[in-house]
């Protein structure tokens, strides 16, 4: 999948979180972004590539990142890729013997529910609130 500004952005902000340090700020981010991108471009890097290496590069830096360290990141992963599963792997069988479809759909969304809060897209209380949604709807 190919990596996009507005991906470059959000994980930028996310480690903003991380390391309030910084001294980055929205505006600041902004710009700051645009050359990660322009960077991360030039290395040829996909979006998981980029999303795997910002995990790596907050997990060993002291301090925020800089667009050298996610680069290097990348470099080390492609050398090296993780050896254990990701959330992406996960999957519910399409077939089953005991499920219906209803009930097949249902877990299947849990599933995407629970990528998008350990992946960091959804906060345990949005997937908390999502998950009460869908067993109220499954109820009716």
């Amino acid at each position: 999948m190919e990596l996009t500004l507005m991906q470059v952005q959000a994980a930028l902000f996310s480690l903003m979180a991380h390391f309030p340090e910084s001294g980055h700020n929205g505006e600041t981010l902004k710009m700051v972004s645009e050359d990660y991108f322009e960077d991360m471009l030039e290395e040829r890097v996909t979006a998981k590539e980029f999303e795997m290496a910002v995990k790596h590069s907050r997990r060993k830096c002291n301090f925020f990142p800089k667009v050298s360290d996610i680069i290097s990141s990348c470099h080390e992963l492609r050398s090296n890729p993780p050896k254990r599963i990701t959330v992406d792997r996960l999957s519910i069988p399409e077939e089953t013997d005991n499920l219906t479809e209803e009930e097949i759909e249902q877990n299947k969304q849990r599933v995407e529910i629970i990528c998008k809060q350990l992946s960091g897209t959804l906060t345990m209380e949005e997937a908390i609130k999502a998950q009460e949604k869908l067993s109220t709807f499954s109820k009716k």
